[in-house]
């Protein structure tokens, strides 16, 4: 007797292909300048606060010029294709943790930040085989920026 249960085949947005990523761009998301500049506004004013990234939570880093678009975004990572590419943030502009605090803030809007390993990281970096960036570095000083 068999006993592993019959599954069927998953049907929705999160079963894509390539052919489908081309067709529909609603996993892309850019900013507008008016986002970019409340973005800005709300690291200024954590920056003021002297808040680690871990420390910062949506009250920390108001954004509701970028409301709509954070939903639509949440939006896509739990109903659609289950990830989403956000572009248009000036890399070049910050420090790398300037940046960890401008996604860890981000990423507030859309659930809970968890540790990912036994070494209880909560951020991870992905690199073309270099090492961790150095904290003070700018990103357009590495070659992710």
């Amino acid at each position: 007797m068999n006993m592993t249960p019959r599954m069927k085949p998953v049907r929705d947005a999160s079963a894509w292909t390539d052919d489908d990523l081309g067709l529909d761009q609603s996993w892309k998301f850019s900013l507008p300048p008016v986002q970019k500049d409340n973005l800005h506004q709300a690291l200024q004013q954590v920056k003021m606060r002297g808040l680690q990234f871990a420390e910062i939570c949506q009250d920390d880093l108001p954004l509701p010029a970028l409301r709509d678009t954070l939903q639509a975004l949440s939006h896509q990572l739990r109903h659609g294709t289950g990830f989403a590419v956000l572009s248009s943030i000036p890399m070049g502009k910050y420090k790398i943790n300037d940046l960890e605090k401008l996604y860890w803030g981000l990423c507030t809007y859309l659930g809970t930040g968890v540790t990912q390993n036994d070494e209880a990281g909560l951020t991870h970096y992905i690199t073309d085989g270099q090492l961790r960036p150095q904290k003070e570095t700018r990103a357009e000083q590495t070659a992710a920026g």
